[in-house]
């Protein structure tokens, strides 16, 4: 029995093993059933993909009609506001509610400034601006570039340290500041070579002009006759005070033995010449070598920034050293200059402002982040940045801003030299630039400049054919808009430190007319005078140190200026009524009154010529008129109102009297933008294309 039962079992087992192979080979992969059951599968889960995208898109557009609905409603909400009627009132009361025109909404004897008084273009200031670079710790205004100060962390170098309290006593005097260039030079262990341009009267900058030197000389005179001078002064036996004393006259003694006490012993480029002088005294064939790029091993270049005594120099038998770095003899040798790629070309000269050695650039110093290595113009913006620690020694940082930018300018015009295959300077060479120039082939090198090199023929050829495309496109100017910083903004007054002038701060007067010029350029495009077609401008530097922009606007058609009526909506020349504008009144006859010249001051800056035919070159006072009238000139004939017509006058002091000015005297400027930048803003409406040649050229 349990034996049949098995079999019967296994029999089963078997069966059913070969009948489900069969009835599975019958489903095939091609057979008709098995293709039948995947379509139907195929066609359920596109169904249930259909349905699934039916239902989102359902839902989308559902979000959408709610989000619409939530916007109509939040309109409908500010539209009943007291605020949006109040706005919409004045909006309607001056006929702006489409297309507004601010600057050109209506005669400029109508403009009304409580209109627009909340429109004036402020900034807090540089300490509460709220930015500060995560980086470098420097100060900013939030309109600034981001990374401007450090290009966010690729250029870093050491702090450096804080002015002893020696010195920080010396900087609270005004006797000191006012002559700090002249104790630096008396300090210094190099001389500099440099043509200063003076200004005649009132110069409050530094100008220099040409190629900067850096020089030093032996250590010791070579005739005993001779007085020391400048690095020869530190290792003088005796008469050190009189010695630098007698080059720089006026100095205060006192001052000069404080600073010369400090220095000596807290200098490491004056250790290290005393320590290698006295050895050069047991043995006359050794010299004494400035590397240009001494450094411990185990630094990195732009780690390294405060040397000490041991590694300023390096004794070195026999005259074979790199051609950057700097040999020192004992007697002979005469002056040497010393390259601005040598680290130590800015601690040898400014002295006042690297009491500790601290190095200046030299090349190869590598990004912190990335590749390529960091340019005198990244170093020299690094250093010029405000911060907790900073330089505030008046004229002489002036001086060393302009050594920087000569330093960068000499990078520029290296590169230029080494690479004129780069630039492709065949093609400027030879017969075309002779044909050009209408001279004859000379034989030599000649060096192109690309146009890249700011001032090269080059650059202002291309700046003039760009101009002029510009012009050929869409017309001749239609304005011409000139301005220029003013120093009494409260954005820079509020940002000096103690005891400091806006003529101290040229970086502070840079940094705020940059940001103010980019909001008047977005003024201008968004079209408070006219739809704006184009625009170019050239921004620069005035005589005396301000900076200032010159534009050149081309209006649309419908918005140029073609009779006086439309002439007069944007361009006055008359005093403001102080009734009516009290606040236009004050910018005006503090920024766009000229002079006075003339009669009233024939040493005016303006005046040409000499002698009796001395005369403004600028043709103020200009004459009076009661209707403006279109010209052929250049420029048209503004209304300006004599005194007896209704013109108003203002009073104005010059060297201590009260001198009478009336409408004759009057700068064109345009009402809105006056009151808004508080500024000297020159607005002229242009008739030619003769204004190009004379921004670009």
């Amino acid at each position: 029995m349990p034996s049949q039962y098995y079999f019967r079992q296994t029999c089963m087992l078997f069966y059913r093993y070969f009948m489900g192979r069969k009835r599975k080979s019958t489903l095939g992969r091609n057979s008709p059933q098995r293709k039948a059951r995947n379509a139907e599968t195929h066609r359920k889960a596109r169904e249930n993909d259909e349905f699934r995208a039916r239902e989102q898109t359902h839902n989308t557009q559902a979000h959408r009609q709610a989000r619409r609905g939530y916007d109509f409603r939040c309109k409908e909400q500010f539209r009943d506001t007291k605020a949006h009627q109040r706005r919409k009132h004045e909006l309607l009361k001056l006929g702006m509610l489409q297309k507004i025109k601010l600057g050109a909404l209506c005669d400029v004897q109508q403009f009304r400034e409580d209109i627009i008084e909340q429109r004036q273009h402020k900034l807090p200031s540089l300490f509460d601006s709220g930015r500060i670079c995560k980086f470098c710790d420097s100060y900013a205004w939030r309109e600034e570039r981001p990374g401007f100060c450090c290009e966010k962390g690729k250029v870093f170098f050491d702090r450096l340290q804080f002015y002893p309290d020696e010195f920080k006593v010396l900087f609270d005097r005004r006797d000191f500041l006012n002559n700090i260039r002249q104790y630096n030079n008396s300090m210094a262990m190099a001389s500099i070579g440099i043509d200063e341009q003076h200004m005649p009267g009132f110069s409050p900058i530094v100008k220099l002009q040409g190629k900067v030197y850096h020089r030093i000389g032996p250590l010791i005179p070579e005739n005993h006759e001779v007085h020391p001078k400048f690095a020869q002064i530190w290792f003088h036996d005796s008469n050190e005070l009189e010695n630098r004393l007698r080059y720089n006259e006026g100095l205060n003694a006192d001052i000069v033995n404080i600073l010369q006490e400090y220095l000596q012993y807290n200098n490491p480029y004056i250790q290290s010449f005393k320590a290698a002088l006295e050895m050069m005294e047991n043995d006359s064939s050794i010299t004494i070598v400035l590397d240009a790029k001494n450094r411990p091993s185990r630094e990195q270049a732009r780690r390294y920034n405060l040397p000490q005594a041991s590694e300023i120099s390096v004794i070195i038998p026999g005259k074979h050293y790199d051609h950057l770095n700097v040999a020192l003899h004992k007697r002979e040798g005469g002056l040497q200059t010393i390259t601005e790629l040598h680290r130590s070309y800015d601690p040898l000269h400014y002295v006042l402002m690297f009491p500790h050695g601290e190095e200046g650039y030299q090349l190869n110093i590598t990004h912190t982040k990335g590749r390529g290595c960091v340019s005198p113009s990244e170093f020299a913006r690094f250093r010029l940045q405000v911060r907790e620690h900073c330089f505030n020694s008046r004229r002489l940082t002036q001086q060393y801003s302009c050594d920087q930018y000569a330093k960068a300018e000499a990078a520029r015009l290296r590169w230029a030299r080494l690479n004129q295959k780069t630039i492709r300077a065949d093609k400027y060479q030879g017969l075309m630039d002779a044909v050009d120039h209408q001279e004859e082939l000379q034989a030599g090198t000649k060096i192109i400049l690309p146009p890249s090199i700011y001032g090269s023929p080059r650059w202002y050829a291309e700046a003039f054919q760009d101009a002029m495309a510009i012009v050929r496109k869409f017309g001749k100017p239609d304005l011409f808009v000139t301005f220029t910083c003013n120093p009494q903004w409260p954005e820079i007054t509020s940002s000096l430190f103690d005891g400091e002038q806006a003529s101290d701060r040229p970086d502070l007067t840079t940094h705020v007319f940059h940001i103010k010029l980019q909001a008047l350029m977005n003024d201008l495009k968004s079209g408070v005078l006219g739809k704006v077609e184009a625009y170019f401008g050239m921004k620069e530097d005035q005589k005396r140190g301000l900076p200032h922009c010159h534009i050149l606007v081309i209006l649309a058609d419908q918005d140029k200026p073609r009779d006086p009526d439309d002439i007069d909506r944007i361009v006055s020349a008359e005093i403001p009524d102080p009734n009516v504008n009290p606040k236009l009144h004050s910018v005006i006859t503090r920024n766009n009154l000229h002079g006075p010249c003339g009669n009233l001051n024939l040493n005016s800056p303006c005046m040409t010529r000499q002698g009796e035919a001395r005369k403004c070159e600028k043709e103020f006072p200009k004459h009076f008129t009661e209707h403006t009238t279109v010209s052929n000139s250049t420029y048209p004939v503004y209304r300006r109102r004599s005194p007896d017509e209704g013109g108003l006058t203002c009073t104005k002091k010059l060297r201590g009297q009260d001198v009478q000015l009336d409408n004759s005297w009057v700068v064109p400027f345009n009402p809105w933008l006056s009151l808004k930048y508080n500024a000297h803003i020159n607005v002229e409406i242009v008739n030619s294309v003769s204004s190009v040649k004379y921004i670009i050229i």
